[in-house]
């Protein structure tokens, strides 16, 4: 199957696909994710600088998962950075100011 065709059977089913971006040969590909890949309520992106940032980003896009299964963390999203990708890129991810706050 098609990555449209998925994703748009995703966001019909309301599944939640999460994204972490590695922004290493393609500095773009986080972009590419919010518009082309994540969907479902509170979908969000997370960009790793390169392979060497990997261990952040998986932190910090496990953390939001984790947060939001507890129900610590409601799906509303910023409006800076709603769901389905279709405005700019978060200055700063949601899950980044929650682990600053704990």
């Amino acid at each position: 199957m098609a990555l449209p065709e998925a994703t748009r059977r995703a966001r019909r089913r309301y599944i939640v696909v999460n994204g972490l971006a590695i922004n290493s040969d393609r500095a773009d590909l986080d972009d590419y994710y919010r518009r082309k890949v994540i969907s479902g309520p509170g979908a969000f992106v997370i960009a790793a600088g390169g392979y060497d940032d990997f261990a952040r980003a998986i932190k910090e896009k496990l953390l939001g998962e984790i947060l939001v299964l507890t129900g610590e963390r409601g799906v509303r999203r910023p409006a800076s950075c709603p769901a389905f990708g279709s405005a700019p890129a978060c200055a700063r991810s949601s899950t980044e100011r929650l682990a600053q706050q704990r």
